[in-house]
């Protein structure tokens, strides 16, 4: 049998999760229901929008790759970034990879989706369609991974715990400085006028500062769920919604009445990333700070960030074994002209 190009409208996304409608190879076997359902939700989003594309071998999914759309106010334009590509390893080298993008980005409009994190083999899709690439640094403060069955994995891991003693002991310490700190917290599940013409003050160096609507979208519909029995789930889907342990949490940070930092902040298996953080310059030890209590008392045994101040401020304190600077591509059409601006790392679909 040929294989099969199937597009899904966001009406029959809708239809599928909220009537139960039967709708041909629409399934979780190519979008998340929780995903899908933060898609529909998107303010962006018309009913007529297509925002899912797969290729079907005799009724099975072999690739798919769905986007999203997002207004950016200073280009004053609508653009989509993509969210997820798949091709199962049958397939590969057919080119479906390419098919399903490029349908996609051509209902979308050509020059108008970009796309971040991706793939290699996702990178050069998008390179082949024309977009241009550059690839971002983010701080990854971590763990120390070590194999204990050679005898140097055995010295290892004993150097391993006197560096945790070691660490416990730089934590306690900045326990204690952070007590003494004069800040104060606020919780937030909602953005509202005040919050936002703060972030949009202290935005200036973004690639792009998302819309008030694209912040309370995010915090309300997002793309994962906490479940505790994770080994109960299907092992046939490639892509899951779901993980142990999942938060997304938006944060302001006070001195005295004054509001000097907004941050917002994912932990998902134990892993903190600081997905949008924006401050007052003279304030950010104490919304630094802020971050620090944060990934203490969640237990995080990992940390990452795109801000460069933050992330030399953390290379000084030490309180993880290992710091490495990562990269991750970012793929944008010509006529974006900001690409060398800071890219916050919850920007795309990065803020799952």
């Amino acid at each position: 049998m040929d294989p099969l190009l199937k597009y899904y409208t966001v009406q029959e996304l809708h239809n599928w999760l909220v009537h139960n409608q039967l709708i041909e190879g629409l399934s979780n076997k190519i979008i998340a229901p929780q995903r899908a359902w933060a898609i529909i939700h998107n303010p962006y989003v018309r009913d007529t929008d297509v925002v899912l594309c797969a290729i079907f071998e005799n009724d099975i999914p072999v690739a798919y790759t769905a986007a999203f759309p997002e207004w950016i106010e200073s280009e004053q334009r609508l653009i989509w970034w993509f969210s997820t590509l798949y091709c199962h390893p049958s397939v590969q080298g057919k080119g479906y990879g390419l098919i399903v993008v490029g349908q996609l980005g051509e209902l979308i409009g050509e020059g108008n989706f970009f796309d971040v994190d991706g793939a290699p083999e996702t990178v050069s899709i998008f390179d082949y369609l024309g977009l241009k690439h550059h690839y971002v640094k983010r701080y990854a403060f971590t763990e120390k991974k070590i194999c204990s069955d050679s005898f140097k994995g055995k010295i290892a891991y004993c150097l391993k715990y006197f560096r945790h003693l070691k660490i416990n002991v730089m934590r306690s310490i900045v326990k204690t400085k952070i007590r003494y700190s004069n800040y104060r917290i606020n919780y937030i599940n909602h953005i509202d006028d005040f919050t936002y013409h703060f972030i949009k003050n202290h935005s200036i160096d973004d690639a792009f500062l998302r819309t008030q609507s694209m912040f309370n979208w995010i915090l309300s519909y997002p793309f994962m769920k906490q479940i505790p029995l994770s080994n109960r789930l299907d092992k046939t889907l490639v892509f899951s919604s779901q993980v142990n342990m999942y938060c997304l949490q938006a944060v302001q940070v006070w001195v005295k009445n004054k509001l000097v930092g907004v941050f917002i902040y994912r932990i998902m298996d134990n892993k903190m990333s600081i997905n949008y953080l924006y401050y007052i310059k003279q304030n950010e030890q104490e919304v630094f700070c802020a971050i620090i209590e944060h990934m203490i008392h969640t237990h995080s045994k990992e940390l990452r960030t795109t801000n460069c101040i933050l992330g030399e401020w953390l290379k000084k304190i030490k309180l993880t074994e290992k710091m490495q600077m990562e990269k991750f591509s970012f793929s944008y059409p010509d006529w974006f002209c900001n690409c060398n601006c800071q890219l916050q790392l919850g920007d795309g679909d990065a803020f799952v």
